[in-house]
């Protein structure tokens, strides 16, 4: 469903003015660029639950003409990359990072060969590591976007081919023991989704 392109991935910052009351019209911001790039490399998701500490999602690209999960943490002060696990011989992308309540991060993608299957990655504050996930098409299955709710139950959205090989939305929910799917499906692809509480969840 992508295709990696030779290209250096830069970070923007929106950097705010000098602290104002709030009376006062704030100061102009400003995007800066993160001088630290990864060559050959593309992000599609980040989640930044404080200013030190920022997670960007995903892949770039190998001698081998194939793509690696890529995690890029923002501590305050310097960027650096994460270990992330991959399945060998497969293209492996990660789409959309979400930081949990209790400090921990979801990631999400997709992996394929000649099919395409979903990626599921936990972060436990120290390592990266695949986790469990669904994958209810034979051909075609994939994840673009995660969020956490405040419980802690993961919300996962993205699509697969149905047995006519049309797209169908498909949402994944993990409450901590098991994934499980949701019922209604709809036409289309869902590219990502927020989390505002339990029973208030939006796609797109």
């Amino acid at each position: 469903m992508r295709r990696l392109v030779g290209s250096l991935v830069c970070v923007l910052l929106l950097m705010g003015g000098a602290t104002v009351s709030s009376a006062q019209t704030p100061g102009p911001c400003r995007w800066v660029t993160d001088s630290t790039t990864v060559r050959d490399a593309v992000l599609f998701g980040v989640a930044a639950p404080e200013s030190t500490n920022v997670f960007a999602v995903g892949a770039r690209a190998t001698a081998q003409d194939r793509a690696v999960t890529l995690v890029r943490h923002w501590d305050g002060s310097a960027w650096e990359t994460q270990p992330s696990p991959n399945v060998n011989r497969q293209s492996n992308f990660l789409n959309d990072v979400a930081v949990a309540p209790d400090g921990t991060a979801w990631a999400v993608g997709e992996r394929s060969r000649l099919k395409s299957k979903t990626v599921v990655q936990r972060y436990d504050g120290t390592t990266w590591r695949m986790h469990q996930s669904l994958n209810p098409s034979e051909d075609l299955n994939a994840l673009h976007g995660v969020d956490v709710a405040p419980s802690g139950d993961v919300y996962a959205a993205g699509a697969r081919w149905n047995a006519k090989r049309r797209y169908r939305t498909m949402v994944h929910r993990y409450d901590g023991k098991a994934w499980t799917m949701a019922a209604k499906k709809f036409p289309g692809i869902f590219w990502d989704l927020d989390v505002v509480a339990e029973d208030d969840v939006w796609a797109v």
